[in-house]
């Protein structure tokens, strides 16, 4: 803990909010948007109910194909099993351990040939790794598809992005130097939406609870509507569509902005123990391995994507071939 989350949480007994909604967590979500450089944001009680909400936004449903992370947790798969839809697994980089670019572009054409396009993509940022998001977006802006990122672990890492591939730069940028060519800019920026998670093994944690983030304002305002019970703005209770209960409490937030507060600190502390217990992990040098060659306090390398001459839905670690349903994965073809 960092100190502050007590007074935090006796501010927020003090509003005599407890219930979800209050003061605490319009502030929260404010100083995340601080902090992640992403315009809006809605907090929720966890990482996966935030998936849902926005793979909800997208209207994913029966049959809807949606790309995801091989190597990555159950909460970024189960929100597509919700909506009916049928999770393809794109098997990871070597360098980063997370979703490979070659391969989701190869994915993608072999999709166009046949006529049927995935609704969305799903990439995890694995242990907090980046992944080569600037990549992943412009394999799947042709066609039109969107990228929800899975940044439950990655809160505070950052990746580089080429300031010339941005349509929205400012014309005032000062592009024109090798050094203003690329900025650092915070995991998930770009996507259509990015999640982030603040269960207890997280960089900061609320004991449970997670972030939907996106520069659009409508998106998340709709998520909002849903996460309330998707209650329409009537005099008696009116439900016509079906929402969930799925608002942060006032009390999880006041931890949350007490967490926030130390959210550098955290990061460069479990960045530089990573490193070490690669570097001497039980006094061995040579049985970890790690997605990178170098720590980046704060920062993810931009991976370096290699095509895995198996297939793109596994790397010989691929789940059981359960014959029809949604573990199968996808051949290269």
């Amino acid at each position: 803990m960092a100190g502050e989350e007590s007074r935090f949480i006796r501010e927020a007994f003090e509003s005599n909010y407890i219930a979800p909604l209050g003061p605490q967590v319009d502030a929260f979500e404010r100083e995340f948007i601080k902090k992640s450089g992403i315009r809006h944001a809605l907090a929720v009680v966890s990482g996966t109910a935030a998936i849902h909400l926005a793979l909800r936004n997208l209207e994913i449903g029966l049959g809807d194909e949606v790309f995801t992370s091989t190597l990555t947790f159950i909460g970024s798969v189960t929100p597509i099993i919700f909506q009916g839809g049928t999770p393809v697994f794109i098997d990871s980089d070597p360098t980063s351990w997370n979703m490979d670019p070659d391969l989701l572009s190869e994915e993608l054409e072999a999709c166009r040939r046949r006529g049927r396009l995935p609704k969305a993509v799903v990439p995890t940022d694995l242990y907090g790794q980046c992944a080569d998001l600037e990549r992943i977006l412009k394999v799947c802006q042709p066609f039109g598809i969107p990228v929800v990122v899975d940044a439950a672990e990655a809160l505070g890492a950052k990746y580089q992005r080429n300031n010339r591939n941005q349509k929205n730069r400012s014309v005032d940028s000062g592009l024109g130097t090798g050094e203003d060519e690329y900025s650092w800019v915070h995991a998930g920026v770009g996507a259509k939406a990015a999640v982030f998670s603040f269960n207890g093994n997280k960089i900061i944690t609320t004991s449970g609870g997670g972030m939907l983030a996106s520069d659009d304002e409508a998106f998340i305002e709709q998520a909002r509507f849903l996460s309330q019970q998707a209650r329409d703005p009537a005099p008696h209770y009116e439900h016509s569509q079906i929402g969930y209960n799925y608002r942060m409490s006032n009390i999880v937030a006041a931890i949350g902005l007490g967490q926030l507060q130390v959210l550098d600190v955290n990061g460069k502390a479990i960045g530089n123990h990573s490193w070490q217990f690669k570097r001497d992990p039980l006094g061995s040098k040579n049985n970890f391995i790690s997605p990178q060659d170098k720590p980046v306090a704060g920062r993810a390398k931009r991976a370096q994507s290699r095509r895995h001459p198996t297939y793109a839905g596994g790397s010989g670690l691929a789940p059981v071939d359960h014959s029809g349903s949604f573990f199968r994965p996808r051949q290269a073809l």
